[in-house]
C-alpha cells in the first residue's frame, strides 16, 4: 500500500477526499490529515507518506512552500498532487515546476483523481521494475533547478554538492550520472525557453555535456555542472527582469481598464501573482508616479469628462469613476484641480453662457 497524506484547511474537503474513492482497492491508504502546511510538514517527517495531496492556498504555510521544505528536509522522494481553484490555475502551473506529479481543479472529480493516482502508480511500478532508485537524485536535481530560479549563488553551490553527494553515496554509474544531469538540463532548458530564452546561449552547456562523455565522467561532471548552474541562474534572472518590466506594462493596461472598480495595489498584485511592495516600487520606477496617484489621475480625468458632457450629479459621477464616498471624491478632485467638481462644472456653464450671449448679440447686430 502507498501511504497518502491529505492536506487542506477545509475539513469538509479532506472528508470528501476520504470518501471520494475506494483508496485501498487501488493500492493506497490514508495515513493522516493536516489542516495547514506547517502541520503537514511535521507529518511528512513522522509518517513518511509516499504521496501528499495538498491545497495550494492555506494558512501558516502554503502548498508551494510545503513542497520546497519537504525537499530541503531530506524527503525528496515524497510525491505531490496539488489541488486548486480556477482562480489559482496559473499558480498551480507554477507548482508543476516544483516537481509535483499532477494538479487537480476543485471540486475534485472522482475520475480525474483516480486517473492521477493510476498515472503515479504506473510511474512507481515502472521505476521499481527496472530497479532504478533515482527518485532521490532526481529530486536533488530539481532542488538545483529551483535554486537556479532563485539565483542564490551560495545555495546553488550547496544544492550541486548535495546532488553530487547523493550520487556518490549510491556509487552511481556513469549512465545514471548522465541521465540525472540530463534531466536537470532539460528542466532548466524548459524554464529558459518558457521565458523566451535559449539554453543554447549558455557557453557552459557544451563543456558540461563534453565532461559527461569523458572516460572518467564520474569525476569530471561536477565542476561543469556548477558552472552551468551559475551561468543558467544568471540568464534566468535576466530573463525574469525583462519579463517583469513587460509585466508592469500589462499591469498599467489592466488599471486603465478597471480603475472604475475597486482597485488597490494589494488587489492588483494578487491578480498578477506578484509582491505588492515590489509592484509599487517597479511602477514608480517605470512611470515616475506612485500607483495611487496614477489611479487618482485616471479617475479625476474621467470625472471631468462626465462633468463636462453629462448632467450626472456629483455623487453619481463619484460612483461612476470608482469612489465609494462622495466627500472623499470631492476632496481628491479639489486637491488635483484646485476647485470642487461643482465649481468645475459651474465654471464651464458660465463660459458657455458668456459665449452664447456674445453669439446672440452678434446675431442681433
Amino acid at each position: 500500500m502507498y501511504k497518502v497524506l491529505l492536506v487542506d484547511d477545509e475539513v469538509y474537503v479532506r472528508t470528501g477526499l476520504r470518501r471520494l474513492i475506494p483508496w485501498k482497492e487501488i493500492g493506497y491508504e490514508i495515513c493522516g490529515e493536516a489542516g495547514n502546511g506547517a502541520a503537514a510538514m511535521e507529518m511528512i517527517l513522522t509518517h513518511r507518506p509516499d504521496l501528499v495531496i495538498t491545497d495550494i492556498r492555506m494558512p501558516v504555510l502554503d502548498g508551494l512552500e510545503l513542497i520546497r521544505r519537504s525537499a530541503e528536509a531530506g524527503r525528496p522522494s515524497v510525491a505531490f498532487l496539488i489541488m486548486s481553484g480556477h482562480e489559482d490555475f496559473k499558480y498551480a502551473q507554477m507548482a508543476v515546476r516544483y516537481g509535483v506529479s499532477d494538479y487537480l481543479l476543485k471540486p475534485v472529480d472522482e475520475d480525474e483523481l483516480q486517473a492521477a493516482l493510476r498515472k503515479l502508480t504506473n510511474h512507481w511500478r515502472a521505476r521499481e521494475s527496472k530497479g532504478i532508485r533515482s527518485m532521490a537524485a532526481g529530486s536533488a536535481a530539481s532542488v538545483v533547478a529551483e535554486r537556479m530560479e532563485e539565483n542564490d549563488r551560495e545555495a546553488i553551490r550547496q544544492a550541486v554538492e548535495r546532488l553530487a553527494d547523493e550520487l556518490d553515496a549510491r556509487h552511481a554509474s556513469e549512465e545514471t550520472i548522465r541521465r540525472t544531469v540530463g534531466l536537470l538540463v532539460s528542466a532548466v532548458a524548459a524554464t529558459i525557453e518558457g521565458m523566451d530564452g535559449s539554453v543554447k546561449s549558455l557557453r557552459t552547456l557544451d563543456r558540461l555535456e563534453g565532461g559527461l562523455h569523458l572516460p572518467r565522467a564520474t569525476e569530471s561532471w561536477k565542476p561543469g555542472l556548477l558552472d552551468f548552474a551559475l551561468e543558467g541562474a544568471a540568464l534566468i534572472d535576466r530573463l525574469r527582469r525583462e519579463r517583469l518590466h513587460g509585466g508592469i506594462h500589462r499591469i498599467k493596461a489592466h488599471i486603465e481598464r478597471h480603475y472604475r472598480e475597486e482597485v488597490s495595489l494589494k488587489r492588483i498584485a494578487a491578480h498578477f501573482y506578484m509582491n505588492p511592495v515590489y509592484v509599487g516600487q517597479l511602477f514608480r520606477k517605470t512611470y515616475g508616479v506612485y500607483f495611487n496617484e496614477f489611479v487618482l489621475g485616471l479617475r479625476v480625468r474621467e470625472a471631468k469628462r462626465l462633468l463636462r458632457l453629462t448632467e450626472l450629479r456629483v455623487y453619481e459621477v463619484a460612483e461612476r469613476v470608482g469612489f465609494g464616498r462622495t466627500d472623499y471624491f470631492i476632496t481628491q478632485f479639489e486637491k488635483l484641480e484646485g476647485m470642487t467638481p461643482a465649481e468645475y462644472r459651474g465654471r464651464l456653464l458660465r463660459r458657455q453662457g458668456t459665449a452664447g450671449g456674445a453669439h446672440d448679440k452678434t446675431e442681433l447686430e
